[in-house]
């Protein structure tokens, strides 16, 4: 009479099994499509041009996802700010001085003294 039951729950394992990887698969479907394929639209989006003092052997070694890509391409975006700020504050010095230039040869007598 025990055998019985053993027999029956023997058989439903498989289908145990079989149901809990259709629910594994969706729910990685939903993951991929919920996470991953959005961070690779960002990383997509985000990417610059490699900057070059990051050496091949260097970009090598990463892992390569998502994630890592997302970060370098963040890195990336800020040198590239760095870089407009440099450049900004150059045309900006070299603003100012134009002006003070104009300004002396306008009226002679406001000139600011030069250093």
């Amino acid at each position: 009479m025990d055998l019985v039951p053993r027999v029956h729950r023997a058989g439903q394992v498989p289908i145990a099994l079989l149901l809990g990887c259709l629910v594994a698969w969706v729910a990685a479907n939903l993951l991929r499509r919920q996470v991953a394929e959005p961070l690779a639209q960002l990383a997509e989006t985000t990417r610059v041009s490699p900057a070059p003092e990051l050496s091949a052997s260097r970009r090598a070694r990463r892992r390569r996802n998502e994630l890592t890509e997302l970060a370098s391409n963040f890195d990336a975006l800020a040198d590239k700010l760095a870089e407009y700020e440099r450049e900004l504050v150059t045309v900006r010095h070299a603003s100012g001085q134009q002006i003070i230039e104009r300004t002396a040869n306008w009226n002679p007598g406001c000139a600011a003294p030069r250093h």
